[in-house]
């Protein structure tokens, strides 16, 4: 196998990145070092009635928290949330009526037609490769990269015609592709990728992943919270109702949609051309709270129905978490395009701080600690809205 890793991107992981320059806040114990805001886990105990007369009244006259102390408290949550055809309901009645979606044994056929991809670039370009054939341009992406793998699966690796060849520019050195079609698989969903003095790897079609029209709209109905790019744009009320169930360690479930859009991206010119196909996009999630720990899942759509898969893929495996952390602050410097964020995140520390976190995604050294942000709310400056 060549001496060049490969990059194994999903798009979803890509923008899971790029949010870590969006900063956002929360937390759980005390700072650790000077001017570093404190994190706080969303604690399952219930208030005595001094507390909540108290927390009643500050909800009643800031019901959004915009004047509290939010590097230490979660959001304030209202005691009635206003519900989409204008009714109003206890804050417990939202997540007592969402129910956990069905579970089903396994992935359904998908037959996926080979399409041309809408585009004047050829070769490698942003972990692509964008190969004329048939009188279009067709996306493929790596397949895998493993002999044993691929025999595994029943893939031969005996190969027919040679369809293109390509160069990929390296930070050190220039690699050389022969793309062949294999003779297994004449319709050529599957590829071959010769790199000349390395080895090779299969290649599949990348169809486009963009949302179709009325999806986003159909999650928005059904009780999915929305972020889009990353900030919520609808459903805050079902998260307050989630956020209060666990604070009395109470059962709960919310379900979760993660939005994206190339507007205000920053990324190459070719990495543009190579993932413009896919925007916008979805992507789903259930989180389920037991009394003791959060439980995040994959949702996807079945027809009609969203359901969880009892086996995920491996790419968006199913979590398990101990903690849910709430970090809010003021931005922390002049350069971002905030002025401020509140997000919450799944961990398994109570201790641990957002920058702590941050330093392990960008860090080799200190170690990655695993967690995930499950919600964000950014308050953009001026003209900077995503």
């Amino acid at each position: 196998m060549r001496g060049k890793a490969w990059m194994k991107r999903t798009t979803l992981g890509m923008f899971l990145v790029s949010l870590i320059g969006i900063t956002v806040i929360s937390g759980c114990g005390s700072a650790t070092d000077a001017g570093e805001t404190a994190a706080t886990p969303v604690e399952s105990s219930a208030q005595d009635g001094e507390s909540d007369s108290m927390e009643a009244s500050k909800s009643d006259a800031d019901p959004n928290g915009e004047n509290a102390e939010r590097e230490h408290s979660p959001l304030y949550i209202s005691e009635n949330v206003v519900k989409r055809d204008g009714s109003t309901a206890a804050k417990t009645d939202i997540a007592a009526d969402l129910p956990l979606l069905s579970k089903v044994d396994a992935w359904p056929e998908e037959v996926v037609e080979r399409e041309p991809y809408d585009t004047e670039m050829t070769g490698c370009v942003g972990g692509y490769f964008l190969i004329p054939m048939d009188g279009g341009i067709y996306r493929y992406k790596e397949y895998s990269s493993s002999d044993e793998a691929m025999t595994a699966q029943g893939i031969s690796l005996a190969t027919d015609e040679l369809i293109f060849t390509c160069t990929e520019n390296g930070i050190s050195e220039n690699y050389d592709y022969e793309i062949y079609s294999l003779k297994a698989y004449p319709d050529k969903d599957l590829l071959l990728a010769n790199c000349v003095g390395h080895g090779s790897i299969i290649l599949s079609h990348a169809p486009a992943q963009r949302i179709r029209d009325g999806e986003l709209e159909d999650a928005q109905e059904n009780d999915f919270v929305i972020r889009k790019n990353g900030s919520v744009i609808s459903g805050k009320e079902l998260w307050q109702a989630f956020c209060g169930k666990v604070a009395q360690g109470q059962p709960a479930v919310v379900r979760l949609g993660y939005y994206y859009t190339l507007e205000k991206r920053n990324m190459s010119e070719e990495l543009r051309e190579a993932e413009k196909a896919d925007f916008p996009c979805l992507f789903l999630q259930q989180l389920y709270y037991d009394g003791s720990s959060f439980t995040l899942s994959p949702v996807h759509k079945l027809g009609e129905e969203y359901v969880i898969y009892e086996k995920p893929q491996i790419d968006s495996p199913e979590r398990t978490y101990s903690c849910l952390m709430h970090y809010a602050d003021e931005a922390e410097n002049a350069f971002t395009s905030y002025v401020s964020y509140d997000k919450y995140v799944l961990t398994n520390n109570d201790q641990v701080t957002w920058k702590e976190l941050q330093q392990s995604t960008l860090s080799s050294v200190s170690g990655y600690i695993q967690h995930q942000e499950v919600y964000g709310e950014y308050v953009w400056k001026e003209g900077m809205e995503q």
